[in-house]
């Protein structure tokens, strides 16, 4: 079977997305199909062209549509640029009709009106459509609030359009439930690795605790709660005798992050390193004891799955984390990191206290059983069998 995988993500390298899709699309390629990638980021690096053939990463054939990151300066562009966005790709998918036609097409977490064009495309040309599902969208969150468009999107893409296409990857638990409550049919896959892959032959850096421990916080922290609480936590807990811990902030500057905090300046132990490439963030990871990961108590953080979460322990790299999503599943207290049991200060305190007395046998097991974790439950070669029977119910 031939498959067009294409929507919101910037192939091949560029963001999260395009991780998740390049992994399912492995889980596809070892069933014998082909996948062909329809991203929208802007253009095709240069390096992966293939002369008279096209542009392939890791075996897959991609095209880029362009479709995100434009310039749209006034309100009217902005509006007509997000009614509008998919209309590009839309078009060169229907160019394949004929020779090149695919048999199915896969949708990456885009926008209603794209999905609802697409599921018109695909039932009048007798193709198959899924829906990757890995979002729900607080409305509080997006431009304009509860009753602005994203919003009105984001209930209509959820309640109604992935409904009515009626298959659905979802990235959680939740989404799969929701999603079975409508009698979608449903596969669940998480954010998947591949294992074989370079960049996560880093070795671990930090082998021993020694006279400090290094906690690393990935991406770009969007409630300013939540990262002051943990600073604090960090900040009394270092006042106390023994290892002091070391909080380094990957993926935001030192500005940024200043003026999210609404402070003039940050605790010593506090390290902002700013944005790398993505294949640097295993030796990053690699490179701290522990990393944190810390998400309010609501839809949005149930619905959705964390990349870094899965990235972490494939570096063998425990995790610290409150109750979200399916989170609890894998994370086993004081096995593979350390599961908190709320958000308040106390809590944060009472973990980083023990972090801080851990034996270098005890912190060696947490390593180990980490790197377990994520060989058990994250790689994509696991759940080649669930996708086979999705795709032969569809």
């Amino acid at each position: 079977m031939k498959i067009i995988y294409t929507g919101a993500f910037r192939f091949p390298d560029k963001d999260a997305a395009s991780q998740r899709v390049l992994n399912n699309a492995k889980i596809l390629r070892s069933l014998g199909h082909e996948v062909i990638f329809y991203g929208w980021e802007q253009k095709e690096r240069e390096e992966d062209y293939i002369a008279e053939q096209g542009y392939f990463y890791q075996g897959f054939k991609y095209k880029s549509m362009n479709e995100l990151d434009k310039e749209q300066k006034s309100l009217s562009s902005k509006i007509m640029g997000f009614l509008t966005k998919g209309q590009h790709t839309l078009k060169q998918i229907k160019k394949t009709i004929g020779n090149e036609a695919p048999d199915m097409i896969i949708i990456y977490n885009s926008h209603y009106l794209f999905i609802m064009n697409m599921l018109k495309f695909t039932k009048a040309s007798g193709l198959k459509l899924v829906v990757d599902c890995t979002e729900w969208y607080e409305s509080s969150h997006l431009p304009g609030g509860k009753y602005g468009l994203p919003s009105i999107d984001n209930y209509l893409r959820m309640h109604c359009i992935n409904k009515k296409v009626g298959n659905i990857i979802a990235i959680s638990s939740y989404l799969e439930k929701y999603y079975n409550q409508s009698r979608a049919n449903t596969v669940h896959l998480p954010p998947l690795i591949d294992l074989d892959e370079v960049k996560w032959q880093t070795p671990a850096l930090r082998k021993t605790l020694s006279d400090a421990v290094h906690l690393i916080y990935a991406g770009e922290p969007g409630n300013k709660d939540l990262l002051t609480g943990v600073i604090e936590a960090l900040t009394k807990v270092n006042q106390s005798t023994g290892r002091k811990i070391v909080f380094n902030i990957l993926g935001s500057g030192k500005e940024q992050i200043l003026k999210i905090l609404n402070v003039e300046k940050l605790p010593d132990n506090v390290n902002c390193l700013g944005r790398i490439k993505m294949e640097e963030v295993p030796k990053v990871y690699s490179e701290n004891h522990f990393s944190v990961l810390i998400r309010e108590d609501k839809r949005y953080a149930h619905a959705g799955f964390s990349t870094k979460f899965v990235e972490s322990l494939t570096c063998s790299v425990p995790v610290i984390a409150n109750s979200t999503s399916d989170i609890p599943n894998y994370l086993n207290d004081a096995e593979n990191g350390y599961l908190l049991q709320g958000n308040t200060l106390d809590e944060l305190v009472r973990v980083f206290e023990k972090i801080k007395i851990l034996s270098d046998e005890e912190y060696e097991a947490m390593k180990v059983e980490a790197k377990k974790t994520s060989q058990r439950f994250f790689d994509y070669n696991n759940y080649k069998n669930n996708t086979k029977q999705f795709l032969n119910t569809i």
